[in-house]
């Protein structure tokens, strides 16, 4: 008789236990079931979009990016955008365009070196770790380019990961930056901050 109780205890437990897992699981976004799209970024307007700047790299490279001034000349934050492989800054114009606007910094956005309209060579670099002196340039002509009392690095995809050990360095060196990584697949763009 215990081994029937024992049993029949048990099986309503496994019962239990598969309802629970059965219909606790996470609800399926169908946002970002499939490829990710990028027909909105695309379909943005860009007849504003501001002229391509140049910067030299320490090896002598001239490279790309956008400036969107804060409006009102107030906000003393440097604010920039780093892209992800196989695409280029343009994709950050309208949250560029937005955030200068809004006034929360002046954002820059480059073109990593390899990517954008005309690059040297698409999707190369010369040696392991280019891509972060390539940051760390820019960072210090835009730093050039204002009076600006914080720096806030987010990139997306490949850009984030650049973004955090481009900040990794930074703190080695005595001067570490905020920075966000934007999730790509994101239904809204949204920017989580990181932690060291």
């Amino acid at each position: 008789m215990f081994f029937v109780i024992a049993l029949a205890i048990c099986a309503v437990g496994f019962l239990v236990i598969a309802g629970l897992i059965a219909f606790n699981a996470p609800a399926r976004n169908e946002a970002t079931a499939g490829p990710i799209d990028f027909s909105t970024a695309i379909a943005a307007g860009y007849d504003d979009l501001p002229s391509t700047e140049t910067y030299r790299a320490r090896d002598g490279a001239a490279l790309a990016f956008r400036r969107y001034p804060a409006a009102y000349g107030a906000a003393k934050r440097l604010i920039v955008l780093v892209h992800g492989s196989a695409w280029h800054g343009m994709q950050f114009h309208p949250m560029a365009s937005r955030l200068a606007a809004d006034g929360l910094g002046t954002v820059v956005v480059p073109d990593l070196r390899g990517h954008g309209a005309v690059p040297a060579r698409r999707g190369d670099v010369d040696y392991i770790g280019q891509l972060e002196d390539d940051l760390a340039d820019l960072l210090d002509i835009a730093r050039g380019h204002g009076a600006f009392d914080e720096v806030v690095l987010a990139g997306h995809s490949s850009g984030g990961g650049l973004v955090v050990r481009n900040d990794r360095q930074g703190f080695e060196r005595g001067r570490g930056e905020p920075r966000f990584a934007i999730e790509p697949a994101a239904e809204l763009v949204r920017m989580e901050r990181s932690e060291p």
